[in-house]
């Protein structure tokens, strides 16, 4: 669920974007939503992980945190700024109702490794259902608890098959 402080939020940046074009670009508009949604329960939800990870992650136990040797990212399907341009390009600003479905529709990530971000909308991933409790947000990353270190062991689990 998405706030409704976000929404009024949203109708300010619309309305400033149409009333200064010049000042509020694109980049500008994108650099807006994304402070808008970053740290935040309902954003950049994580709705699968690319099999490198996933390996890496077994590779290191399912145990990730700045001493790694890897990095991980939250991977977006969707460019930020065709979700931008969908919110702030009409002429008039969505209703609430679209306003989040569009913000629900366009936010979903996959963790994968650093080097794979750029690519993940068109690279293959082992997708699953989060409902938001799965790897929540902190302030711009996210977390992997023992919740989700036994859910990515049961996933790597599922994935590998057994010795003959």
């Amino acid at each position: 669920m998405i706030p409704a402080t976000f929404y009024r939020l949203y109708l300010a940046y619309h309305r400033e974007r149409k009333a200064e074009p010049a000042i509020w670009d694109d980049l500008s508009m994108t650099q807006l939503m994304k402070h808008l949604t970053v740290g935040r329960s309902f954003a950049w939800r994580v709705i699968g992980i690319s099999p490198t990870a996933l390996q890496k992650l077994a590779e290191n136990n399912f145990k990730y945190d700045k001493h790694s040797p890897f990095t991980l990212t939250r991977g977006h399907l969707r460019e930020r700024r065709d979700t931008m341009r969908e919110l702030m390009d009409p002429e008039h600003p969505l209703s609430e109702a679209d306003f989040n479905e569009v913000l629900s529709r366009s936010d979903p990530t996959v963790l994968c490794l650093r080097s794979e971000n750029d690519a993940i909308a068109t690279t293959d991933y082992l997708r699953f259902d989060n409902d938001g409790t799965l790897f929540p947000n902190g302030h711009s990353s996210f977390k992997i608890r023992k919740r989700e270190r036994d859910f990515l062991q049961a996933l790597h689990a599922a994935q590998t098959p057994l010795a003959a």
